[in-house]
């Protein structure tokens, strides 16, 4: 994954954007996002103080994207997106897991403001959010797993 290539002589450039590699990052990040939230679920099932501040957090970072929204700021809308998954990656108690996502969210970051312009309206995709949180509160595990999937699936295409 290369954000930037040389271009012979006349230096570095920022790199064109490859929708086959853009693919291959969602189906990565699908599969860790999915996995944060099943395992995030888990621990929620099983602690309510983890249920508390998921649900929390959670709901302070959907308003914050509703707002983005409102205001027509596509950078907090990625922000706040980002900020989500992160939640799950933190509260799924594997470490790696928001290190492992990160080389991807950089290739994404670059795409993803597109993807609020033209895919499906972004209220759609702060509605899925929604219910992911809901299924990790409730501690569904297979639930939560599977709307994460889902909404890659959605956006990836």
């Amino acid at each position: 994954m290369c954000l930037i290539e040389e271009v012979g002589k006349r230096g570095m450039q920022v790199a064109a954007l490859d929708l086959k590699a853009m693919r291959y990052h969602y189906d990565i990040r699908a599969a860790l996002d999915a996995l944060a939230a099943r395992k995030a679920a888990a621990r929620a099932k099983n602690s309510l103080s983890i249920t508390a501040d998921v649900e929390r957090h959670g709901q302070k970072i959907l308003e914050a994207g509703l707002e983005a929204i409102d205001k027509g700021s596509v950078a907090r809308q990625i922000r706040e997106d980002e900020a989500f998954h992160a939640l799950f990656y933190d509260v799924s108690g594997n470490p790696f897991l928001r290190r492992t996502a990160e080389p991807h969210w950089r290739f994404l970051r670059r795409i993803m403001g597109e993807v609020l312009r033209h895919a499906e309206p972004p209220r759609s995709i702060w509605r899925q959010h929604q219910d992911i949180l809901e299924a990790v509160v409730r501690g569904d595990e297979q639930q939560s797993e599977r709307l994460a999937v889902e909404a890659h699936r959605q956006l990836a295409g």
